[in-house]
């Protein structure tokens, strides 16, 4: 799948079923890119804003290092997918100012889906778990939407599949997804979902919700 850590790991995979025959891999660098990238995605979405961007900075240092320009594109579209989920965006600009460079399908393909640009023709390039979601999001069926997205395994594929639908969300949709993000301590996104319930949801939802943005939020 690629979501945040299988856009990096896929190799890194590869490399480690033939790991006893050497103890340090030829591209152990690309190993410790993608256990790096995953430590700031768990760091990230908790909140803990200072460690998240070490970690990350580890993940590009790590890239740079072999000149990769695909793995450093993996790692900023990422970021782009996770910043995504939360209503921000940085790291989008820096995946697009090395797309530029060169693009690759897969990416561009995943790219568009979080940018709302998705073609037909590019579902098929897209992470397993997000083809049929994507399907009946270009149809504009939000209900097989949100139940394709509610089976996919990964959390984060949740988060940013949800984030892909929010304005058509309803409240229950929406307490799923805030309680999703609730059960696995992620903060940051939590405090995202308080927030589209208080700009989306009824009356006593969005009185809660405020109540914990101040409990939560300071």
């Amino acid at each position: 799948m690629m979501d945040t850590k299988y856009l990096l790991c896929v190799l890194a995979a590869a490399l480690m079923i033939g790991g006893c025959a050497s103890k340090t891999p030829p591209n152990q660098w690309q190993i410790e890119s993608a256990e790096s990238f995953d430590s700031y995605t768990q760091s990230y979405l908790k909140g803990e804003e200072v460690m998240a961007q070490s970690e990350l900075s580890g993940a590009i240092e790590e890239a740079k290092r072999s000149a990769d320009i695909e793995q450093l594109e993996r790692i900023y579209l990422g970021a782009c997918a996770l910043e995504h989920s939360v209503g921000e965006g940085r790291y989008c600009t820096e995946y697009r100012r090395l797309s530029a460079i060169r693009t690759y399908r897969a990416l561009e393909a995943y790219a568009s889906l979080l940018e709302g640009a998705l073609g037909t023709a590019d579902i098929e390039h897209l992470p397993p778990q997000y083809q049929t979601f994507a399907q009946y999001r270009l149809r504009g069926d939000v209900s097989g939407a949100f139940n394709e997205l509610i089976s996919m395994k990964r959390v984060t594929s949740q988060l940013i599949a949800a984030s892909l639908i929010k304005d058509r969300l309803n409240d229950t949709q929406r307490d799923y997804i805030l309680g999703l993000a609730s059960k696995y301590g992620y903060k940051k996104s939590v405090l995202f979902w308080l927030r589209e319930t208080v700009r989306k949801g009824d009356g006593e939802r969005k009185a809660g919700a405020l109540a914990r943005i101040k409990v939560i939020g300071s």
